[in-house]
């Protein structure tokens, strides 16, 4: 005799229902008593047996013999009859109440009902295996699963409308094992401007309450988001798979007004829009109007097309999307296949600045990949004051034109990285745009067949490079490093009134125009062109065939590999009689006998007669030639005298060099002869 059976021959009822309800959620629990039209009153009245019925449409035809306190089965959920009411023990399976799951049948009552009684004693819902149609919408409280998503489907029925949440999670509980189906209609043939927003259906599921968990589940085939959660709190989902996302705001889930959202191994595929969205309602309204606290781990979003951009519209395809949103963090994630931007944060909602304490939005992204679209990982804040807050660690911008875009945000990248082979004239790895606070450490760059357009000093192209209208306020580019120790290009070629600032440290690294305040630190610099103002400590100048309107170096090296190139170029832009030029303890090394001069002073027109404004100042400096004693003279001053002097002081020329200046009287000090 089975254990069933003996408790329900011989043990007391309370120990029965306990170790029934312990053996599992669900139990197809065999009859005590056979029950059919012919049994007897006394089969029906021994309480220590369970009673099966095929429906509760059949017990109900017998619900005046039923005792009270009977175990009763139906379908394999069991119930207690309770006065003149049957009370569920445990899980509501739609089975109890006539729901065929054939595919054809529409089970809209049966399904209706089992959540009524589900909800009504805080019960889950169980859907047996099989396909159920639905023409409304069903609201869940108190949680439902399945046999898994390849076996339990639940498909709305299209009646040619729009609607949200078909399957809506109004209750806390634990959602697992299902397909939902929103039946949103066929795509076009062909799409075009006309019909590239003509879907109807529903959208798959829906959440609006607190502490929830969904997993393991399907959403598809829906109008608008397959997922969508707003105004909920304390929201798991765990290892979900929607695809077929349709209409302009075609999203794979969509998050609102929502707190403390966690994800995991989520996957959002073929969406005309967005595959995750975190954003706020109206930035006026409150702290709960935005989204916050929300982690992504190991998700993935993955072919986004036709975006409404494309037909006139303004919505495009993104993989991640957070707007109007704080605290977002994404670990292990992938974007592949969007027409725009593979991750992307914009528009930091007031409220953060206005009510939170002045603070600003927070995002991080750990070991996060984007591969084939536009842009790999894009932020911007609304302005200087309202600068959203940014990390990368470990990310990778694979396959497109432009990897890593900073506008308005305070961010750090460490230990990146930007694959592409060729690109347009906006390819960059990274680029710094308006008011933005950026830090490049760690960073590698593989680039093959670079465009001409990254060596253009009048295009934005470029390694690390600002937009074309807008200047950061601050980077910092640290161990850059480039497949086979080529020259990171880097290029800030907008000039402004605002101080812009540069600090490149430890970094290889070439620059067609940089019109910022510049520190190098422990740098290689090559082929530099149009430059601002450089400070330089223990830096080689390779080419420095440019020129330069401010330079302080101490500690370097200034050599070229083309002899038809300068080593140093200077062109003087100050209407000042401060001094702009000032290299110590540095060498200067080249074939003084057959190349150009070593160092080239110019001025803008109306600037000769300004007296001091374009002198250098040298200080332990050696000039070396290393070819043959020449006329050559060393330092070429193509202004006046009284424009234009060589102060220097403790410096040195080897012998090859006989005169320093073209004439005399442009040399103030003594230049000693080794």
């Amino acid at each position: 005799m089975s254990e069933l059976d003996s408790l329900s021959a011989g043990a007391s009822r309370r120990e029965f229902f306990r170790k029934v309800l312990g053996a599992g959620t669900v139990l197809a629990v065999a009859s005590g008593k056979g029950v059919g039209p012919t049994f007897s009153a006394a089969q029906v009245a021994d309480v220590d047996s369970v009673v099966s019925f095929p429906s509760i449409r059949e017990l109900h035809a017998f619900r005046q013999r039923l005792p009270h306190g009977q175990p009763v089965n139906v379908k394999g959920s069991l119930f207690e009859w309770i006065g003149a009411s049957l009370v569920p023990l445990g899980p509501v399976t739609v089975k109890a109440f006539a729901a065929t799951g054939d595919g054809e049948t529409d089970d809209t009552d049966a399904i209706l009902a089992a959540v009524e009684m589900a909800s009504r004693y805080h019960k889950p819902v169980f859907f047996p295996a099989g396909t159920y149609r639905c023409s409304s919408r069903i609201a869940l409280s108190s949680g439902a699963y399945g046999d898994g998503p390849e076996s339990t489907i639940i498909q709305a029925v299209n009646d040619g409308g729009r609607h949200y949440n078909f399957f809506h999670i109004i209750g806390s509980g634990l959602y697992e094992g299902l397909t939902v189906d929103g039946a949103v209609s066929d795509d076009p043939a062909e799409w075009t401007d006309a019909n590239h927003d003509s879907f109807n259906g529903w959208g798959a599921i829906g959440v609006s309450a607190n502490h929830v968990i969904v997993r393991n589940c399907v959403a598809r085939n829906s109008w608008r988001a397959n997922v969508r959660c707003e105004l909920a709190n304390h929201v798991a989902l765990e290892n979900l798979k929607v695809t077929r996302s349709r209409g302009v705001y075609g999203d794979g889930f969509y998050f609102q007004r929502s707190h403390f959202i966690t994800l995991e191994n989520c996957h959002a595929h073929d969406h005309t829009r967005i595959g995750f969205v975190c954003e706020g309602g109206a930035s006026s309204a409150g702290i709960d109007r935005i989204t916050q606290g929300v982690t992504f781990i190991g998700c993935k979003a993955e072919y986004g097309h036709d975006q409404s951009r494309d037909y006139g519209g303004r919505e495009f395809n993104t993989g991640f999307w957070f707007e109007n949103a704080t605290q977002i963090s994404c670990y292990n994630c992938i974007a592949l296949d969007q027409r725009e931007t593979g991750f992307r944060f914009s528009g930091t909602s007031r409220i953060l600045t206005d009510v939170v304490a002045r603070s600003t939005a927070q995002f991080s992204f750990i070991d996060c990949y984007a591969r084939y679209t536009s842009v790999g990982f894009q932020g911007t804040g609304i302005d200087e004051d309202a600068m959203g807050h940014v990390t990368f660690t470990g990310c990778v911008s694979d396959g497109n034109d432009q990897g890593f875009g900073c506008n308005l945000i305070n961010a750090r990248l460490d230990n990146c990285s930007y694959f592409h082979s060729g690109g347009g004239q906006q390819a960059r790895a990274v680029s710094t745009g308006k008011g933005s606070i950026v830090t490049v450490d760690g960073f590698f760059e593989q680039w093959t067949d670079r465009p001409d357009a990254v060596h253009d000093p009048e295009l934005d192209a470029g390694s690390v490079s600002t937009f074309s209208s807008n200047l950061p306020r601050d980077v910092t580019v640290r161990n850059y490093r480039t497949q086979d120790g080529r020259p990171a290009i880097i290029k800030y070629r907008v000039t402004s009134d605002q101080a812009v600032t540069l600090r490149v440290e430890n970094t290889t690294f070439s620059t067609p125009r940089l019109m910022a305040q510049s520190t190098f630190l422990d740098c290689v610099i090559h082929d530099a062109g149009w430059v601002e103002a450089i400070k330089a400590e223990g830096c080689e100048f390779i080419d420095f065939s440019g020129n330069a309107n401010a330079l302080v170096a101490n500690n370097c090296r200034f050599s070229r590999s083309n002899e038809r190139n300068r080593l140093l170029y200077i062109y003087s832009r100050h209407a000042s009689s401060e001094p702009f030029f000032l290299i110590t303890n540095s060498l200067f090394i080249g074939d003084l006998e057959n190349g150009a001069e070593f160092v080239f002073v110019n001025s803008s027109a109306g600037l000769e007669d300004v007296s001091r404004a374009h002198d250098l100042y040298l200080n332990g400096c050696v000039f070396h030639n290393t070819g043959k004693i020449t006329n050559n003279c060393c330092i070429n001053l193509k202004r006046s005298a009284k424009a234009s002097r060589v102060v220097a002081m403790g410096s040195c020329r080897s012998s090859g060099i006989r005169f320093f200046t073209a004439r005399d009287d442009q040399l103030v000090g003594e230049v000693f002869e080794i």
